[in-house]
């Protein structure tokens, strides 16, 4: 179901099957620790080869290490890799209420949704249905299209805020 006044959709979300480890199988977003390489190092120690969404994403920090190329090709086996091992549950399509408390608020509540692409527009002033909030730095797309250029499941970390009286 698309919902194209709002520019959303309907997704269908896939969770990691019952007995994996969460600990090992949650990483932060790529687009934190982009300073401190040590962090992600200290991931990668920890996480090895258990099954992690550390294996599906490229960290920022490392969109221009040398082996770039080969760390993309990686992710496009480890994603189907895990999907040829059944990693997955496939929930119903449908939206996924978060709740969630943080220091500042005992409640935050969010949706997961499915956002139309071809409603986004990053460049500065863009006025249409979905876009940045924040800069977008350039030269950190071409490695992020390559992932997703050849990528059988999708891994996103955006947070969205609805302007809508």
């Amino acid at each position: 179901m698309i919902f194209n006044d709002i520019g959303i959709q309907v997704p269908r979300v896939l969770i990691p099957r019952p007995g994996t480890d969460l600990n090992l199988w949650a990483v932060i977003a790529c687009d934190q620790y982009t300073s401190q390489p040590d962090y992600w190092e200290k991931v990668r120690k920890m996480v090895g080869d258990s099954p992690s969404t550390l294996h599906l994403i490229m960290p920022e920090i490392d969109l221009n290490a040398p082996e770039r190329d080969r760390r993309i090709q990686n992710i496009h086996k480890s994603m189907q890799h895990y999907l040829e091992r059944d990693l997955f549950s496939a929930l119903e399509p449908g939206f996924i209420l978060v709740d969630r408390a943080t220091p500042h608020a005992a409640s935050r509540k969010g949706l997961i949704v499915g956002i139309d692409l071809e409603c986004y527009d990053y460049r500065e002033g863009a006025r249409s249905l979905a876009r940045s909030t924040e800069g977008t730095i350039m030269d950190r797309l071409p490695p992020r299209i390559e992932i997703r250029k050849h990528a059988s499941i999708e891994l996103p970390h955006i947070m969205v805020l609805i302007d809508d009286p």
